[in-house]
C-alpha cells in the first residue's frame, strides 16, 4: 500500500491511496473511508472501515509512517516530469472510469502540457467534476503526475490513463 499525507497548518490535510494490491471489492471501504476519517480526525488511529479491517489497518499504519517521517523532517519524493513522447498539438487519449470511458483532448506546445479537457465522460457528476476541477490544473502545472483525489480515486486513475495514452507515455516511463 502506498499513499501520500499532506499536512498544512499543523493538521492532516489529506490522505490519498496512491496504490494497493488488496482484494478489490473487500478493501474498497477502506480504501473510501479511511483516509477520510484520517483527515477529520487528524489522526492516523481512526476506526476501521466494517468489513476491512486488514486494509484500514494497512492504511492508519502507512499514514503513521508518513506522519513519523515527516516529523523527522524527511522530504517529500518528488514525481518525475512525464515524458511527452508526441508532437506539439492536441493528442487524444481514453481509459476506463468509474462510470465507463472517460475521454481526453491534451494540448502539447513546445513539448509541454498546456491544456487537458475533458471531452466525454459517463462519471458521477458531484464527485468527477471535484476531480476534474482539481486535477487537469495540477497535472498542467506539475507536468507530472499528481495525487488522486480522495473520494474520486478511480476517476483520477482513469485521468491519468487518458493523459499517458495522449502523450504515448508507455508503462513505466
Amino acid at each position: 500500500l502506498e499513499l501520500e499525507l499532506v499536512v498544512a497548518g499543523g493538521k492532516i490535510a489529506s490522505v490519498a491511496i496512491l496504490s494497493h494490491s488488496d482484494t478489490p471489492g473487500i478493501s474498497d471501504p477502506a480504501m473510501q473511508e479511511v483516509p477520510g476519517r484520517i483527515v477529520a480526525a487528524n489522526s492516523a488511529d481512526v476506526d476501521a472501515a466494517s468489513g476491512a479491517t486488514v486494509s484500514s489497518a494497512a492504511i492508519m499504519k502507512a499514514a503513521t509512517q508518513a506522519l513519523e517521517k515527516a516529523a523527522a523532517g524527511e522530504p517529500a519524493p518528488q514525481s518525475e516530469p512525464f515524458t511527452v513522447n508526441v508532437a506539439d498539438g492536441v493528442h487524444r487519449g481514453s481509459a476506463q472510469g468509474f462510470g465507463g470511458e472517460l475521454i481526453l483532448d491534451v494540448t502539447v506546445m513546445d513539448g509541454k502540457i498546456v491544456e487537458i479537457a475533458v471531452v466525454e465522460n459517463a462519471e458521477t457528476p458531484f464527485i468527477a467534476d471535484a476531480a476534474f476541477e482539481e486535477l487537469l490544473p495540477a497535472l498542467i502545472e506539475n507536468q507530472g503526475p499528481v495525487d488522486a483525489v480522495s473520494g474520486a480515486t478511480v476517476t483520477s486513475k482513469a485521468v491519468h490513463e487518458a493523459l499517458t495514452a495522449a502523450l504515448g507515455i508507455k508503462e513505466g516511463q
